[in-house]
């Protein structure tokens, strides 16, 4: 006799990855730009955003509390994009007298 099913979950059936999807992730962890794309601070604070958001909507928070804390978050995430503009113009070569077209 089968022991009842009450107590023991079937694995989850979703979609297998094929080989091409894991080639492509294989490919992605093996690019350095990427990787150091995945280590910002940017794309984590968007991320976490997204997730407190939507579980302190669930929890039944006040709807304006969470968009200041978006807007926390979305200014942190301009500010810092300002930051790495001006660092990334302070290091590019300047020319002292560029010469205009004829």
């Amino acid at each position: 006799m089968n022991p009842p099913r009450i107590f023991f979950k079937e694995p989850p059936q979703g979609p297998r990855l094929t080989l091409w999807d894991k080639l492509k992730l294989w490919r992605i962890t093996k690019d350095k730009h990427m990787i150091e794309k995945l280590k910002s601070r940017k794309l984590w604070v968007a991320v976490s955003l997204a997730a407190f958001s939507a579980l302190l909507s669930g929890l039944g928070i006040d709807n304006e509390l969470i968009e200041k804390i978006i807007t926390l978050g979305m200014t942190y995430i301009g500010a810092q994009g300002l930051v790495d503009t001006a660092a990334a113009y302070a290091t590019k070569p300047q020319a002292a007298n560029p010469k205009p077209k004829a």
